[in-house]
C-alpha cells in the first residue's frame, strides 16, 4: 500500500452540511410552487450549476432563481436563507490531528456565497492550505480535471492521495484516477478508515476522544 501523502476533503456533507431541501422549501413558501417541482425546475434551468462553475455572479444567480421560481424575496432574505449551514464540530479534532501528519486539501462543488459566508468562517478552515473550489476552477466533481487540479496543487500523485466525500459518484470519479477513497457517513467511521490507512498514528487527545464519543 502506498503511504498517504495528502488527504483531500469534500466540504458540504463532510466538514459541514448545507440543506438544499430547506432552501427549496423557503423558495416554495414564497412562490406557491411545490418544493419538488421548484427543485426540478431550478436544477433543469442550469442556474445552480452555472453558479457553481463561476459563470454567474451572486446577483445574477439571485435574479435567475427568482425568475425561475417566481419567488418574491429580497436579496437580504435570499442571502440569509442560502447561507444557512450546520457545522460538524466533532470532526474538528480529527482534522487537527490529521493536519499534523499530512497536508490537507479541500475539493468542493461550491459557489462564491457559500465560500464567503460558510466555508471561510469555519474554525477549521486554517487547517487546509490548499483549496480547490468549482466556482474558481470551472470544474465540478466528478469531472477528472477537478481532482487533477487539486492533486497538482498538493504536488501529489493520485495513488498517494486519499479523498473523502459523502457522494458515491464523486468517490467513483476519484477511484477512476487511482486515488484512495473513503465514503463518508460518520466521524466515527472516518476515524476507523483513516487508521486503516496508517493515519492518526499519534491518536487523538483525551478531550477529543471524549467529544467524539459524545457527539
Amino acid at each position: 500500500m502506498h503511504m498517504i501523502q495528502s488527504v483531500i476533503f469534500d466540504v458540504g456533507g463532510v466538514v459541514c452540511s448545507f440543506d438544499w431541501h430547506r432552501f427549496f422549501m423557503f423558495l416554495s413558501e414564497h412562490s406557491y410552487v411545490s418544493t419538488e417541482k421548484l427543485e426540478a425546475t431550478l436544477r433543469a434551468s442550469g442556474c445552480i450549476e452555472s453558479f457553481e462553475r463561476g459563470l454567474m455572479t451572486p446577483n445574477q444567480f439571485y435574479a435567475a432563481v427568482c425568475s425561475e421560481s417566481r419567488a418574491h424575496i429580497s436579496k437580504t432574505q435570499f442571502k440569509k436563507e442560502f447561507t444557512v449551514f450546520t457545522a460538524r464540530k466533532e470532526i474538528y479534532p480529527v482534522l487537527t490531528a490529521l493536519s499534523r501528519e499530512v497536508p490537507l486539501g479541500l475539493l468542493s462543488n461550491t459557489n462564491l456565497l457559500h465560500t464567503e459566508y460558510i466555508i471561510d468562517k469555519l474554525p477549521c478552515r486554517k487547517l487546509f492550505p490548499i483549496v480547490n473550489f468549482s466556482y474558481l476552477t470551472g470544474y465540478l466533481k466528478p469531472e477528472p480535471a477537478s481532482y487533477q487540479l487539486c492533486l497538482e496543487s498538493l504536488s501529489c500523485e493520485p495513488e498517494d492521495a486519499l479523498f473523502v466525500d459523502d457522494n458515491p459518484e464523486n468517490i467513483a470519479g476519484a477511484v477512476a484516477l487511482g486515488m484512495k477513497t473513503i465514503l463518508f457517513s460518520s466521524v466515527h467511521g472516518l476515524v476507523t478508515e483513516l487508521k486503516r490507512y496508517d493515519l492518526l498514528t499519534t491518536g487523538l487527545s483525551r478531550k477529543s476522544t471524549f467529544l467524539l464519543r459524545h457527539a
